[in-house]
């Protein structure tokens, strides 16, 4: 290596030895160059560190000494003149400190310095740091590039509240003055990938007395706030999926969805909603373990975000008009299924009907309570096309497919002749009219005395699990769907379940397997045999 290259990489190196910032070369604006031993007892007094002839300070710094020594400031400090040891007894008790002490520093003597008498029989006060060690690990000090990546371009200083998240997820404290890439950050807040990415450089780390005063500060706020906990992503992962089934990454995607406010937060608001649609819980209750204080302001959070998602989110991303048929052909449609019944390009849907318990003025015969009905529409792998209703319950399934085809701008716009249903024996009545359209209707036989039609009746249960599948998984993530609902809330009902199936489609699994056709032949070997 040769010593140009030597001495730039040393220039590039080179630190500030009050602050340790590094000083890169691209400018010497505002810097300070020791010069003199003068100067150098003048950083002693006023900032109680040493420091040599030749050392560069940053302009920071440099600003901190010409301000403590400035005319105005002068008079204050006390002359360097030699003490008497009754003069530094009576006032030793102003410097009286329990935190960490150097003793390096305890007597100072320079031969080349006239302008300070030393006594080897005095006693002389020693001088407390400003920066402590901790036994916490810490990444990498770094002002010009990401901590967590090398990128060096649109950075952000990290905010202590976001320092605070590292050190409580992984127990690493995060320097003071690092700086992180934007694409990190989520309202300020480390994304959880992003935490778990950061590399360790060191197992013991530096921190200022007042950043260790605002980590406490913060940490006696959090401990008891749960609203704070989960506006500020503390909460963790396992709490978080207990109380709305989701993860932080959920949350954050539909954050992405929705607009904000200004008398709400929308963290606060989703996760509101969430736990009320995973517990089922009363208002009251949820009051108490989302931090919001009152049983009205849970009833309005929880209204507010019902209509952001059918303002915002349902009428782009759930229902006929936000996807196509090609998509739901070519993406969301299961392999097994196609191999069953060899079509490739016709759409093949699942009809069927669920039920919600709420008070009055809809008796089940059948199912000897008061009900309302629900359709549900999916494709062979899970996917909710869309839930129309609810219905009364004395409807029947036959009666509601017959009504939504009849509709201009619903299920009709996705379909074709030749396409497939999927029914149980409940949508019997509606076979004649499907088969008329030119549509493909798979349905149990009742009657089955040959071999033939049974084989069609096992075929037909392999595909139609998918729907059953589907309530139950939903069924068992949203309590609320199961509860009985107030006559009050009948009008949420629609709004709830298509929210609940939405969130589903987002965040669900998908029942699409058999990659190597293998269960398809495994189906159809059983049929035949």
């Amino acid at each position: 290596m040769s010593e140009s290259s030597l001495s730039s990489r040393q220039r590039d190196e080179t630190r500030c030895p009050i602050c340790s910032f590094r000083l890169r070369n691209c400018s010497n604006v505002g810097r300070k160059l020791i010069k003199s031993q003068e100067e150098v007892h003048k950083v002693l007094r006023s900032l109680n560190k040493r420091v040599e002839i030749g050392d560069t300070l940053c302009s920071k710094c440099g600003k901190r000494i010409y301000n403590k020594t400035s005319p105005e400031k002068k008079q204050l400090l006390p002359d360097p003149e030699p003490c008497s040891s009754s003069m530094l007894m009576d006032n030793s008790e102003h410097f009286t400190s329990t935190l960490s002490i150097d003793d390096s520093i305890s007597t100072i003597i320079d031969d080349q310095s006239q302008s300070i008498m030393v006594d080897p029989t005095l006693e002389y006060t020693q001088i407390v740091k400003d920066v402590i060690e901790m036994p916490f690990s810490r990444p990498i000090i770094s002002h010009s590039r990401c901590f967590i990546c090398p990128s060096t371009s649109n950075l952000k200083d990290i905010s202590i509240e976001a320092r605070l998240q590292v050190f409580l997820k992984r127990k690493i404290l995060v320097p003071k003055r690092n700086r992180c890439c934007k694409q990190h950050l989520m309202n300020g807040w480390l994304n959880e990938d992003e935490i778990n990415n950061i590399k360790i450089e060191s197992d013991k780390c530096e921190i200022e007395l007042s950043d260790m005063a605002k980590f406490m500060d913060l940490l006696a706020s959090n401990s008891l706030n749960i609203k704070d906990k989960i506006n500020k992503r503390l909460m963790p992962q396992c709490q978080l999926y207990a109380l709305t089934a989701h993860s932080w990454e959920d949350i954050d995607h539909l954050q992405s969805l929705m607009k904000n406010t200004n008398k709400r937060s929308v963290i606060q608001a989703i996760v509101t909603f969430l736990c009320k649609l995973r517990t089922g819980n009363v208002n009251k209750v949820i009051a108490v373990f989302s931090g919001l204080g009152s049983e009205r302001r849970v009833g309005s959070t929880i209204d507010s975000v019902i209509k952001s998602f059918e303002v915002d989110i349902l009428p782009y991303r759930f229902g006929y008009q936000s996807i196509t048929r090609d998509f739901l052909i070519n993406e969301r449609t299961s392999p097994v299924v196609k191999n069953l019944l060899d079509c490739q390009n016709n759409l093949i849907i699942i009809c069927d009907g669920t039920y919600n318990l709420y008070q009055k003025n809809s008796y089940s015969g059948n199912k000897k309570t008061t009900l309302c009905k629900l359709f549900t529409i999916c494709t062979t792998d899970g996917f909710i096309i869309d839930v129309p209703g609810p219905y009364n319950v004395n409807e029947n399934n036959a009666t509601i497919l017959n009504e939504i085809l009849n509709q201009n701008d619903g299920l009709s716009v996705l379909l074709q002749p030749g396409d497939y249903f999927v029914l149980d024996n409940g949508f019997r009545d509606v076979v004649s009219i499907l088969k008329k359209r030119g549509f493909n209707v798979l349905i149990p036989n009742l009657e089955e005395k040959n071999i033939e039609p049974t084989n069609d009746s096992k075929l037909i249960t392999k595909i139609r699990w998918v729907v059953k599948a589907v309530h139950a998984e939903i069924g068992q993530k949203y309590k609320l769907l199961h509860n009985q609902f107030e006559n009050k809330s009948l009008p949420k009902i629609a709004a709830y379940c298509r929210i609940a199936f939405f969130l589903h489609n987002e965040f669900g699994q998908k029942f699409n397997f058999d990659s190597e056709n293998q269960l398809s032949h495994s189906y159809l070997n059983e049929i035949e045999s």
